[in-house]
């Protein structure tokens, strides 16, 4: 009965690590956080990349409009999705890769020149482009900072 119980717990507390807790795929986009106004934390929506001139950020009552002129610092980072520690994340690796989340940071002069900050978590499959656009897009003074 104890063997039993054991391998239940072990199981039920590794469950987790199996299971796909994606919140970003495809096109999708999740606003992490920022200083934009109007919109709340963990708010899914879409990047529009297909302006010249500014990055657009759309969710069910909500937009975010970042002129690409603007952007005083961009930058990319990629982190594992769960921590399991040493043990935990080597018997994990052996039998499914762990998930990254792929986050784009950004700082930029809204408007009316205040600074803001918005934070969103992309899709693997949409990172490459969206993060290749909005570089070739940047001024070469917030390039250098990137």
């Amino acid at each position: 009965m104890k063997k039993l119980f054991a391998v239940l717990l072990l199981l039920g507390c590794s469950l987790q690590a199996f299971a796909d807790f994606s919140w970003v795929e495809g096109t999708d986009v999740r606003y992490v956080g920022g200083t934009a106004a109007g919109v709340a934390a963990d708010t899914m929506g879409k990047l529009d990349i297909t302006s010249p001139t500014e990055l657009v950020f759309t969710a069910s009552g909500a937009r975010i409009s970042i002129p690409y002129a603007g952007i005083t610092n961009f930058r990319y980072q990629e982190e594992v999705a769960h921590h399991y520690g040493v043990i935990g994340a080597t018997l994990i690796g052996l039998l499914k890769a762990r998930r990254q989340q792929h986050f784009l940071h950004i700082a930029y002069r809204d408007s009316n020149g205040n600074m803001q900050t918005a934070v969103f978590e992309v899709s693997k499959d949409s990172q490459a482009a969206l993060r290749t656009t909005i570089q070739a897009r940047l001024s070469d003074d917030a390039r250098r900072a990137s």
